[in-house]
């Protein structure tokens, strides 16, 4: 069926593959290289760039309520929720706020600074140097 159609002019058989028109007519047409993409293409954002979230209100907004959810955290400072997982996420790194539980329950609070933990460190550090005491005697 091909080959009737090459006699009639319809189609060619042109560098391994048929082809519609004649082989004449498929190599006066240049063919145009693809644009290659660049690699690592630049994010593209919808809308303009958040505003940046300062830290010390994300620590009066948690003193002032406790623990928050990051929706409700994103309400006070306008910010979309999405958004706001990041950059709680960061602050948690930076040491601002802890995180507490996992998933859709997570809220966040501030780290514990009270006398009570400065108490308890300081009673387990006289415990381990008399402990580290009885064995140097001991031995």
């Amino acid at each position: 069926m091909l080959r009737e159609q090459k006699e009639q002019g319809l189609c060619d058989f042109y560098d391994g593959a048929w082809s519609l028109g004649t082989a004449k007519e498929q190599a006066r047409q240049p063919i145009k290289p693809q644009a290659a993409a660049p690699a690592h293409q630049a994010p593209r954002m919808k809308g303009d760039e958040p505003a940046s979230v300062d830290a010390v209100a994300i620590r009066q907004l948690l003193g002032k309520s406790g623990s928050m959810t990051t929706a409700a955290l994103a309400a006070a400072v306008n910010r979309n929720a999405r958004g706001m997982v990041s950059v709680m996420l960061s602050f948690e790194r930076q040491g601002v706020v802890i995180k507490n539980g996992k998933g859709k329950g997570v809220s966040w609070s501030l780290p514990v600074t009270d006398e009570a933990a400065g108490v308890r460190l300081r009673y387990s550090a006289f415990y381990l140097l008399t402990y580290v005491k009885r064995i140097t005697v001991d031995n």
